[in-house]
């Protein structure tokens, strides 16, 4: 039969190199010990949240000045990334306390984003145009704010590219 550890006995015998031991089986020359009786915590219970009214709403919502991409541009183009696209966000007032931000790449969630930054690297990015969008969210997860979607393209030089300068001596290239 497994007790748990608040009902368990607990053994101290110091070895022949004068260490002091504690375990929950007994050896040779061990003395069990008494614990005192283990700490407790009953948390109070919560109280009934605040209901906000529309208007309420609306106010909390307008405390953000501004929220918006300012990195990457709208229609942007960047060349030879890599799949990193930094985004910067603007963003005032600051955050206020339980709110975080959220950044959607053509509509799914940047996970890896940390929620409170305004400068963030995207990686593994593929070519091709996207749409980022930002928003903040209140603890409940209800939207507070939105920025507008940055359209944006991630192009990559091809080593197929005819034009490319180190191709002018491949074969069926040129």
């Amino acid at each position: 039969m497994l007790l748990s550890p608040a009902v368990a006995s607990i053994y101290s015998w110091v070895d022949q190199n004068g260490e002091r031991h504690y375990s929950d089986t007994p050896e040779e020359g061990a003395t069990p010990i008494d614990l005192p009786p283990i700490n407790t915590f009953s948390s109070p219970t919560p109280s009934a949240g605040v209901s906000l009214s529309a208007e309420d709403d609306a106010a909390e919502a307008a405390t953000y000045n501004e929220f918006e991409i300012s990195s990457p541009t709208q229609e942007q183009v960047l060349w030879n990334t890599g799949g990193v696209v930094p985004v910067t966000l603007a963003l005032s007032p600051g955050l206020k306390n339980g709110h975080r931000m959220q950044l959607f790449l053509d509509g799914a969630e940047v996970t890896s984003y940390p929620g409170r930054s305004l400068s963030y690297q995207m990686t593994e990015v593929a070519r091709g145009t996207h749409s980022l969008r930002a928003i903040i969210v209140d603890p409940a997860g209800k939207q507070m704010k939105a920025s507008q979607a940055a359209t944006f393209t991630v192009q990559q030089n091809s080593v197929l590219n005819p034009n490319n300068p180190n191709n002018l001596n491949r074969p069926g290239l040129r």
